[in-house]
This record gives C-alpha cells, structure tokens and sequence, in this order.
C-alpha cells in the first residue's frame, strides 16, 4: 500500500529537519531541498547551502512571528552576523535588539541545521540519493553554452514581442539567431562556439 501524505509528514518530524519545517510553518521546504540538491543545472545546491537556505527560512518566519518585516537581503545579513565570522560584540548587539523584538534567540538559534542533519534528512526521510559520476568537463561546458544561448534566445524575443506590443518596433514574423562564434589568433579560422570545444579546438599547427 502507497504510503499516505500523513504518515510521510509524521515520518520526516523524527528528524530534525523534519521537526523544524513543521514547528515554523515552511509548508514544502523539504520538496524544494530534496529538488535544489538533486538538480543537475545551475538550480543545484551543495548540503552546506541548503542547510543555510534553511536557517534562512527559519529566521524570518521567526521574524514575522514577532511582527518584524525584513527582506531577504536583511535576512541574509542577520543570518551572517548570528552565524558568521564576526565579532563577539556585534554578534551579543544583534541577539539584544532581537530579544528587544521579541525573538527567543537561543531556541532560535538551537532549531538551525548543520548540513549534515539536511544530508540525513533527504537520504533516511526523503530517500534522495545523489550518486551519479562526475560529468565530462567538455559536455558540462558544451550544456553551459547551449543554455546560455537558448536563455538569451528567450530574452530576446520576449524583449521583441514586449516592444511589438507597445508599437515601439515593427515585428511581424521574425527569427531569432544568437550566434557565439570563435576566431583562432593564429590561422583566423572561425568556428561556432559549441563546435570549437566539441572538435577540440583548431586544426592549425
């Protein structure tokens, strides 16, 4: 029998991470951690940034539970300073003008993840597993171009289409072409980007 949502949710609180999505309300944090470790694009995230992507959320569902409003970046840097590489003293007037708001910071602080309870969490609880061989340099960089390429594609005719529309250009049918082109110093030959690695570089001598 398929195991229910429930019993899943009642499983992941026997770990730690599970227990604090829970107690700070983080809705599908574990989804979202299990999906940025398992990605295999720019998307993907080491345990040691997931586990503060973590106490990121903590802190500012902490903050709101006082009626504190900050932005990410003042999260960040609140988080920096409580966890950081600071000093003492700018640490202790941190922890004061939060207990002055109303923040328990030692339980606070006490619910953050180290990356190994995230790595814990997402193989015991979540049966992720994230074993797959190092890929070729060459085809990660051929994958890294092609993504650029198809990225600045997309941006250039969602930026044709959005001037279209305001009468600013005129743009009936239309094709776009983003070419990344690379001409060796030596013989002047010029190649395609992607072709220049794929080949291994230039024929001349």
């Amino acid at each position: 029998m398929a195991e229910s949502r429930d019993d899943r949710d009642r499983d992941e609180t026997r770990s730690k991470v599970g227990r604090v999505i829970q107690k700070y309300d983080l809705g599908e944090l574990g989804a979202e951690l299990e999906r940025r470790w398992l990605a295999d694009d720019d998307e993907r995230l080491s345990l040691r940034d997931l586990a503060d992507l973590l106490n990121r959320r903590v802190l500012q569902a902490a903050l709101v539970a006082a009626g504190r409003t900050s932005t990410d970046r003042d999260v960040a840097h609140l988080y920096e300073t409580l966890q950081g590489d600071v000093s003492a003293g700018e640490r202790i007037r941190k922890e004061r003008e939060l207990e002055r708001d109303g923040v328990d910071v030692e339980a606070l602080t006490s619910d953050f993840v180290t990356h190994q309870a995230v790595h814990t969490y997402l193989k015991k609880y979540r049966n992720a597993e994230y074993d797959r061989e190092p890929q070729d340099p060459t085809k990660r960089s051929v994958e890294t171009l092609q993504r650029l390429r198809s990225r600045t594609t997309a941006v250039t005719d969602r930026t044709v289409a959005q001037l279209a529309k305001k009468d600013e250009i005129t743009a009936q049918e239309y094709e776009t072409f983003v070419e990344m082109r690379i001409r060796c110093a030596e013989c002047g030959s010029e190649y395609d980007a992607v072709a220049f690695i794929e080949r291994g570089g230039c024929d001349c001598d």
